[in-house]
């Protein structure tokens, strides 16, 4: 699968569902943290799980941040809490939901973008 990292500012970029096999192209990109807006019981969890993505990205040297959100129910707090999360953590930082909008919308919501 080819991801479609889109660059919503210099520091953060997002992007739909990765894959562990993703991790080596992430870094390679140049990405230091990754931001996980998938809830892990989200579809069933049959995608990668916040925790595997932590310990396989830990092995690749990048830092994971878990903040799930719901479709259609971000809140303030939570937008807060992305604007944080991506302000202190090392960059360029990628961002990714099930499809790229609610890490889009997080962006355009904290002003990052």
């Amino acid at each position: 699968m080819t991801l479609n990292i889109k660059q919503q500012s210099t520091k953060v970029s997002t992007t739909g569902q990765i894959t562990l096999e993703d991790l080596t192209q992430i870094r390679a990109s140049g990405f230091l943290t990754i931001i996980i807006n998938r809830p892990d019981a989200e579809a069933g969890g049959l995608h990668a799980q916040s925790e595997s993505v932590r310990r396989a990205a830990a092995d690749h040297g990048m830092t994971v941040v878990y903040l799930p959100v719901v479709p259609n129910e971000i809140s303030d707090e939570q937008v807060k809490a992305f604007a944080e999360a991506v302000t202190a953590s090392p960059g360029p930082v990628l961002a990714y939901c099930a499809s790229g909008k609610r890490a889009s919308t997080l962006v355009a919501r904290s002003a990052l973008g």
